[in-house]
């Protein structure tokens, strides 16, 4: 690769750009599943700030002994409009087979764990490179109102398992917009009162399950409530909107260890497209509650997108809440015996042509022959 396409790469400004970033990227492997989104980067003569860093996705299991197998299932994370994801490694026990859930275009692995010949704990390592961009919508230009929504938008008006949009959500959602026709407005009011209402605590059973009805009962937030509370509610109100999950980075940190995921919500207005908000960064830093309606910085990395995510094969408990760290099931129920480590550090964009992404199994790296790439 040329040192032109490469810097072209991790330019991804306007559409030519994002069609040759988006063909380096396959070309290497890379994963690019779901569309561009309605809102586009920033232009080349105001270029968003960026952070560049490698990434270490750890998981040690310990074997569920008998005659049982485990089966897995992992996230990759995916190069799209905002990041670019390179050099992708994936160290497994046992082969590893790589999908794409058809409802959202979440890339996933997943591989099975025979008892007989894994018997110790098993390290599952996930490694890429990441350059990701400031996200900035523009929100000074009018939204143009439609009676119609774009066929993959409308699907973000549907509730999911644990984001309803029952009476009691409606309810809430009329209250907080009563009198507004602007949904730019609307939005902003329900973004307003759901980092008002709420604050962070993370003990609790839920902790984590993102459930709206938790969210309007207690005003506690357990790690993802913040963004679920404001898409319930949005969607109530008539205004598209959808979940991200991945991790944040320390803004003041060069490198170390990520304590948890991070997750964020974006919402549809006709006229200026997917807008990206961040309800659960906003009470962390009030003088940036402005900021954080329209804006998600650099410092972050996404794995995947929506709730209730169909993966094949399928858990026997159904579609996945989300998907973020590794799924593990056993016997047909879920399996929680691992400890989870996540890592970053900065590394500036690489000079280097970028290689192929690999698959390793049983520590050894694998043909491409072996592995089934769905479509």
């Amino acid at each position: 690769m040329s040192a032109n396409l490469e810097r072209r790469q991790y330019r991804a400004f306007g559409a030519k750009t994002a069609v040759l970033s988006l063909i380096i990227a396959l070309a290497n492997f890379a994963f690019s599943p779901r569309g561009r989104a309605a809102s586009t980067p920033d232009s080349a003569d105001t270029q968003p700030a960026s952070r560049s860093f490698d990434f270490s996705y750890v998981v040690t299991v310990t074997p569920p002994g008998g005659p049982s197998k485990a089966r897995v299932w992992v996230p990759l994370p995916s190069t799209d409009q905002y990041q670019t994801i390179s050099q992708l490694q994936l160290k497994g026990p046992s082969n590893i087979r790589i999908h794409k859930d058809a409802r959202y275009g979440n890339r996933y692995a997943f591989f099975t764990v025979d008892p007989l010949r894994v018997t110790a704990p098993f390290e599952i390592r996930l490694t890429f490179h990441v350059v990701r961009y400031d996200r900035r919508a523009e929100l000074t230009q009018d939204a143009r109102p439609s009676d119609s929504l774009p066929k993959d938008v409308a699907p973000f008006l549907q509730p999911d398992k644990l984001s309803p949009t029952d009476d009691v959500v409606a309810k809430l959602a009329s209250e907080q917009i009563e009198g507004l026709t602007d949904p730019l407005q609307k939005a902003r009011k329900i973004y307003e009162y759901a980092i008002s209402a709420m604050h962070h605590d993370s003990h609790g059973a839920a902790c984590g399950r993102a459930e709206t009805a938790l969210s309007c009962d207690s005003r506690g937030d357990r790690g993802a409530d913040f963004p679920s509370l404001f898409i319930s509610m949005a969607r109530a109100a008539g205004i598209p909107a959808r979940f991200n999950i991945g991790f944040l980075l320390p803004k003041e940190q060069k490198g170390g260890a990520i304590l948890d995921y991070h997750s964020w919500a974006e919402f549809y207005v006709s006229g200026l497209g997917w807008i990206p908000l961040d309800a659960s960064e906003a009470p962390q830093e009030p003088n940036m509650r402005d900021h954080y309606f329209g804006t998600i910085d650099a410092d972050r990395v996404t794995f995947s997108l929506g709730r209730d995510i169909p993966v094949t094969p399928a858990p026997k408990a159904g579609p996945l809440n989300y998907v973020v760290y590794p799924c593990i099931e056993v016997d047909g129920k879920a399996y929680s015996e691992y400890s989870a480590g996540f890592f970053f550090h900065d590394t500036g964009i690489p000079s280097a042509p970028l290689g192929k992404k690999q698959i390793y199994a049983n520590g050894r790296l694998a043909s491409y022959g072996k592995l089934h790439f769905a479509s």
